[in-house]
């Protein structure tokens, strides 16, 4: 995850740097003169700065509004997402980036597609991390959500285990209902995994994995989604449930 930030305390009307590495990182965005972004403060305040000179090393910006609350949600969500055919991966990336998730992870599971395929006609799997950025810019976050390189679904599942809670979208073994498993927390988790499979659904053998790996079995109701459709429509419920999206104070 790609982080604004500077190491000190900032005010509206101020002069501040940003550090040469977080500048590198926004590269792909096109940063120029004039070009506003949100970054937070050593105090976890988040300010809209607009970039008043730079170079290689660094960015000079002004500091210009101050946000009543954070930007960033409470919830740390991670998209564990089939990969998807045509344009609907990107489509997913700039939506839930919109909705605050903290990294997307794409998966080839044994339906989905595979990257080859995926950028058989046109390669623009190196454009996905450009596209979290744009939209990250957009909102107006600090943060920039990661993409990572496409995994294989074990290696996802186990990467994110530790995560508070865990979750496969799935249609079978009848899943609980989504509503009741958040629900059934004594406390509020700081991290969620949630894991979107293909068009075709979950291989006997992917839901058994990811059962034994801890991660719970919901739906999200009696119609089928569309693998974009159910990833956003997930993304968002969890945001209202436990994060920022309901406006409600998360203290």
């Amino acid at each position: 995850m790609m982080l604004l930030h500077v190491d000190h305390r900032l005010a509206v009307g101020q002069t501040a740097r940003i550090p040469k590495t977080i500048v590198a990182s926004l590269g792909p965005s096109g940063l120029r003169v004039g070009h506003i972004l949100t970054t937070s403060d050593r105090e976890g305040r988040d300010f809209r700065v607009r970039i008043i000179s730079m170079d290689s090393q660094h960015c000079d910006v002004f500091v210009f509004e101050a946000f009543g609350a954070p930007v960033e949600s409470p919830l740390a969500i991670h998209l564990l997402q089939a990969l998807p055919k045509k344009e609907k991966f990107e489509w997913i990336i700039q939506k839930v980036t919109e909705l605050g998730v903290y990294s997307i992870v794409p998966l080839e599971c044994e339906k989905s597609i595979t990257l080859d395929q995926r950028d058989a006609r046109q390669k623009k799997s190196h454009r996905w991390q450009g596209i979290a950025t744009k939209a990250a810019e957009q909102c107006r976050r600090p943060r920039i959500p990661q993409v990572y390189p496409t995994l294989g679904f074990s290696h996802a599942l186990e990467m994110f285990e530790t995560s508070d809670l865990r979750l496969l979208l799935s249609e079978r073994e009848t899943p609980r209902d989504l509503r009741l498993s958040l629900a059934a927390g004594e406390k509020r988790p700081a991290s969620a995994a949630l894991v979107v499979g293909p068009e075709g659904g979950f291989s006997s053998r992917e839901f058994e994995m990811a059962y034994h790996r801890g991660y719970t079995p919901i739906h999200l109701g009696q119609r089928i989604l569309r693998t974009e459709t159910a990833a956003i429509t997930a993304t968002a419920i969890l945001q209202y449930a436990l994060g920022d999206l309901s406006g409600r104070d998360q203290s």
